[in-house]
């Protein structure tokens, strides 16, 4: 959670959670990070899956978000599902798919 002040201190205004509770047992769970997210004036969403479990309402619900002109920050235990999720929302909203993809190497 002290990355919550970096985050603030770079803007964030909404963080995206794509961790489900309890993957890890040393992580904490979306309703502490919320409480301290909302403390810092962070907007805290969770959009939760497990690996390779991603739905349509997910990427709809995400670029939405990206879609709100607020500087977004996403996370999951790896990373591989947040950039899975902004790359299918990108696709989405009428990006490139090679250039996507020279973006996430």
């Amino acid at each position: 959670m002290k990355d919550l002040d970096e985050l603030k201190k770079n803007g964030v205004d909404i963080l995206v959670c794509n961790r489900p509770d309890n993957e890890s047992p040393e992580q904490p769970r979306f309703e502490n990070i919320a409480a301290a997210a909302k403390h810092m004036g962070i907007t805290p969403i969770n959009i939760s899956f497990k690996p390779d479990n991603q739905t349509e309402q997910d990427v709809i619900a995400f670029e939405k978000i990206l879609n709100s002109n607020k500087k977004v920050h996403a996370f999951c235990r790896t990373g591989n599902r947040s950039i899975t999720l902004w790359a299918a929302a990108s696709v989405r909203t009428g990006s490139c798919p090679n250039q996507i993809l020279k973006i996430t190497k």
